[in-house]
């Protein structure tokens, strides 16, 4: 009776430490696992083994004693803070069994070879110690370890409403079971597989797990199930996670793709897609710094948006501008062209210009493709105004809205600047201001587009080259040499317009 006490007592004292680790974290546990492992091995050193009769009067070793306390540890971590402190606590016992062997190799290498002089012959029995059998010891406290989470987590989820003394229990029984079992199979003819002690072993759990069942009861109580909850949905095998791990990796893959399939549209917005997922692939693209180039720049401006916005509430003008940009932007994009800034009513766009030095930078149909971008964009607004009109759409119901396009090709400096926090893609250079005047000239001619012959000269359609319509060399804002525009056919040019 006594030895079941000490035996009790040990059990609450491994609750009690695990108690601490709301304050101290599990290094309590460890020194209390470490203890019950060390005494594992000293409780049958040499020729003094511990045995003690127990209640069914049969001789009982005393080293197996630490055993089912030593079960009882992984099944309390392992329940209480998871699959993989119950992994690592499994690491740290295989390792001080290593070096426990290790320390008792190196002992018994200096008692058996004695220097000489000294009184002792080798022989001290205080040292005895076999690497055979402390291999088969780990062996078998390996399979324990597989046998007594296994047979837990399985009646945990079959079994729901068991209390849970009784999966502890029995799966305290199987593990010393398997214990006996394979220590005896890997020991060979020494030990007959029918001496596993099975009565002895009955008692010695019984009293092992009582107190860590109710303690591990009243930790879930306190928790109000969610950690009870979380046993339940582990699967029988999640001590080896492998399978969950793999779904983990999958997931996480999965959503990366979704983020990057996401990332890839929003910025398929502003650019092309292919130019999108070459930045997207080689984030140094986007790195602070610029570089010369020869582009085609397309400046747009919504006509009267000032008026307009005095007109219309607010969310209207936020209404009227996101319908816009999103026609225009899909016709710039669709035409190989990357959106670069806007600005209120304002687009600044680019044709030829993609964040990346391969053998399409200098695209050679860049003036074409910002031509018939312009041509399309007045044909999406026109389309918008009759969309307005049908359904009666404020203001723009009856007066529409009109916008002014200016085309200029020519050198610019285009890249990132900004700060390391923030960066934005311009464009930087006298051809985008002679681009936003020649958008500012459709005022006084009255058209909607205008295309500097710079641009016209890049046109590799001839048939668009022939059907521009000369306005002539004029003078602009800010410049003192005259700007040599043409229009689209249609368009009827009148210096009388403001």
């Amino acid at each position: 009776m006594l030895f079941l006490v000490e035996l009790f007592g040990l059990a609450v004292a491994l609750c009690g430490l695990h108690a601490l680790s709301a304050r101290f974290g599990l290094a309590p546990v460890y020194l209390g696992i470490g203890f019950f492992q060390t005494m594992l091995f000293v409780a049958d050193k040499g020729q003094t083994p511990i045995s003690v009769e127990l209640v069914a009067g049969q001789g009982f070793i005393g080293y197996s004693t630490f055993l089912p306390l030593l079960l009882c540890a992984t099944v309390l971590v392992y329940t209480l803070e998871g699959a993989r402190a119950a992994r690592q606590l499994l690491l740290a016992i295989v390792c001080l069994h290593l070096l426990h062997g290790a320390a008792d190799e190196m002992l018994a290498y200096h008692a058996r070879t004695p220097p000489p002089g000294w009184p002792w012959q080798g022989d001290s029995v205080l040292v005895e110690h076999s690497p055979f059998v402390r291999a088969c010891s780990l062996a078998a406290f390996l399979v324990d370890f597989v046998v007594i989470l296994v047979v837990y987590q399985t009646l945990v989820n079959r079994l729901p409403n068991l209390p849970l003394i009784v999966p502890i229990y029995v799966a305290m029984m199987a593990a010393m079971v398997a214990d006996a079992m394979v220590f005896s199979t890997l020991y060979g003819l020494r030990m007959q597989l029918g001496s596993t002690q099975l009565s002895q072993k009955v008692e010695v759990v019984a009293i092992s797990a009582l107190p860590v069942a109710v303690y591990m009861h009243l930790q879930l109580h306190r928790h109000h199930g969610e950690v009870r909850k979380g046993i339940r949905e582990r699967s029988a095998f999640s001590v080896f996670e492998l399978t969950r791990q793999v779904r983990e990796v999958e997931a996480r893959l999965a959503d990366t793709e979704r983020r990057f399939d996401q990332v890839t549209r929003i910025f398929g917005r502003y650019v092309s897609r292919e130019v999108a997922e070459r930045i997207l692939a080689d984030p140094a693209r986007a790195t602070l710094g610029g570089e010369m180039r020869e582009v085609t720049v397309l400046v747009a401006d919504i006509a009267g948006y000032t008026t307009l916005a005095e007109r219309i509430p607010p969310t209207e003008v936020i209404e009227v501008l996101n319908r816009y940009y999103d026609a225009v932007g899909k016709v710039i994009v669709d035409h190989g062209g990357m959106i670069v800034s806007i600005q209120g009513d304002a687009l600044l766009a680019a044709f030829g210009a993609p964040l990346r030095t391969d053998v399409r930078v200098d695209h050679i149909d860049q003036a074409d493709d910002a031509v018939w971008a312009a041509h399309d964009m007045l044909a999406a607004v026109q389309a918008l105004n009759a969309t307005w009109h049908e359904d009666g759409f404020s203001e723009l119901a009856t007066s529409g809205l009109a916008i002014r396009i200016g085309v200029h090709t020519g050198p610019v400096v285009l890249g990132n600047v900004g700060s390391e926090d923030r960066v934005e893609f311009t464009l930087i250079g006298d051809t985008v201001n002679i681009a936003a005047r020649v958008e500012e000239l459709n005022k006084r001619f009255g058209t909607s587009l205008l295309v500097t012959a710079q641009t016209r000269e890049r046109l590799a359609d001839r048939a668009l080259y022939d059907r521009m319509v000369d306005v002539g060399a004029h003078n602009v804002r800010g410049r003192k040499d005259a700007v040599h525009v043409f229009t689209r056919p249609g368009e009827t040019p009148t210096l009388t317009a403001v």
